[in-house]
């Protein structure tokens, strides 16, 4: 039963054996294919997820650094355009020394008053006071006032201007007691009031302007239109200006008092052996006439509404009545309120000129004077004249002698007190000053323009400073001497 053939056998139990590593191999195989299938899937979904991952933090990081950077550039710029806003406001800022101008408005109205007599005028009155009754020297004359005093100050590094209206109502002392600033001009001089004034505000004063309130229609023509908020109605008969309220009837008509006739410059008796020639009797009589005529003032009648309240345009025709404006019923706010408006309008008129405008305008309408009592000066001046005219009269006809002697006549009415009736803006400013300071004076329109107020209380129709809360608050103000004024005075020498 044995099978006979053993290597039948043997071949017969090898063959099963060599099947089964071949199922083996294939099944290594099929595990390794797997395996590395598996591992493809899991490297691609770790590089998908890696790659999600790797890009959003490339993403965030991105994002960061862009913010950081752009917040970088962000406030680079903003600081390029605070270094540029600030270099091109340097640039903005012209040349010339910070400044202050006092700006004084007279009353003085000769068409309408007979004013006190100077000089030798003066003289010939008191020699012959005898003929009047003790007091009447001063009945029927005018001292010449100030209507409106207002310091502006230029201050070039606040890039700032200042306006501070003083009223002339300030009760002031002096060496003759007390009174009022308004008074001072006629009673002590300009100069004098220009000191006082740096006395009371602690501030100083580098420039001073005053200019006749009658002159101002032509100044107010050539600066142009501007606007003002007046409080009240303004009445006036011609020459006093105040509101309807106002006791006018308290106001008088002045009247030029009556003339001397000295003996000794009278003509002489015709039998008399020196009496002139026949032709000279009605040259005579003709300067008694132009002489008459002079001394009409024109005559004052009833109140009539000049200019209405509320939004106010200034022109030629109304800046008269608006610089003389007289009302303190309510205290002087209201009055101050309205000089601050006229200097502001002004000084932005001023500044919207341009250059050479604003020079021709300083040519046309400013000349420069000393701020002194120029009376003294006057009357040199006018002997030096009058020496001159007797020379050149020997050489001339008698026509042109007596047009002289009526010029001569109008340029002695124009002399009064230190002030030139010229029709001109009367100031120490020089040329070249003007010129030094044009380009603050244009930067006006981009300064602050603030009101600085003189501090202190209305009592009794006059106004009381308050000078030590004054001198606190106006301290932080002061500007330092302006060199260029004392520059330009030193080449004038």
């Amino acid at each position: 039963m044995t099978d006979r053939n053993p290597q039948k056998n043997i071949k017969n139990q090898k063959k099963p054996k060599k099947r089964k590593d071949s199922k083996k191999t294939e099944v290594r195989g099929h595990v390794f294919l797997s395996g590395l299938k598996n591992f493809g899937i899991v490297f691609v979904l770790c590089l998908v997820v890696f790659g999600l991952l790797a890009s959003l933090a490339v993403t965030l990081v991105t994002s960061a650094v862009n913010d950081i950077f752009e917040e970088k550039n962000h406030l680079e710029e903003i600081l390029n355009k605070d270094a540029e806003q600030a270099s091109s406001g340097m640039e903005d800022v012209p040349d010339g020394e910070s400044f202050s101008a006092l700006i004084v408005i007279t009353d003085y109205d000769l068409p309408h008053y007979t004013y006190y007599p100077y000089g030798e005028d003066l003289a010939e009155l008191r020699w012959h006071e005898w003929d009047r009754e003790m007091g009447v020297l001063s009945a029927g004359y005018k001292t010449i006032g100030v209507k409106m005093c207002v310091l502006v100050r230029c201050d070039k590094e606040r890039r700032e201007y200042t306006i501070t209206p003083v009223s002339t109502h300030t009760r002031v002392f002096t060496s003759t007691g007390y009174r009022l600033l308004g008074e001072l001009y006629n009673d002590m001089g300009p100069e004098f009031f220009v000191q006082k004034i740096e006395a009371l505000t602690g501030l100083g004063v580098d420039y001073s302007v005053f200019l006749n309130a009658r002159e101002a229609p032509k100044i107010a023509a050539a600066l142009g239109q501007f606007n003002v908020e007046l409080s009240k109605d303004i009445y006036s008969d011609g020459a006093a200006f105040g509101t309807a309220e106002r006791r006018y009837e308290s106001v008088v008509t002045v009247i030029p008092p009556e003339p001397i006739v000295d003996e000794k410059t009278q003509p002489a008796a015709p039998d008399a052996p020196d009496a002139g020639t026949t032709d000279e009797v009605p040259n005579n009589e003709q300067e008694t006439e132009e002489e008459e005529e002079e001394d009409i003032k024109e005559p004052r009648t009833g109140y009539s509404l000049v200019v209405s309240a509320g939004t106010v345009t200034v022109t030629e025709s109304n800046i008269q009545a608006l610089l003389m404006f007289d009302d303190y019923d309510n205290g002087v706010d209201e009055r101050l309120d309205l000089e601050f408006q006229l200097v502001k309008g002004a000084l932005l008129r001023l500044a919207s000129m341009s250059k050479e405008d604003r020079l021709k305008f300083y040519d046309e309408f400013a000349v420069e004077n000393l701020l002194v009592d120029c009376s003294p000066l006057f009357e040199e001046k006018e002997a030096e004249e009058e020496k001159k005219d007797e020379k050149e009269s020997e050489t001339e006809s008698a026509e042109n002698t007596e047009n002289k002697d009526e010029k001569k006549k109008k340029k002695k009415k124009n002399i009064i007190h230190g002030i030139f009736d010229d029709g001109k803006i009367n100031t120490d400013m020089s040329r070249k000053s003007a010129e030094l300071k044009d380009g603050l004076i244009g930067a006006a329109l981009r300064f602050n323009i603030t009101r600085l107020d003189f501090t202190g209380r209305f009592i009794n129709g006059y106004f009381a400073p308050n000078l030590t809360e004054a001198a606190s608050k106006l301290a932080a103000y002061k500007l330092p001497k302006d060199p260029e004024k004392t520059a330009t005075a030193k080449d004038a020498d």
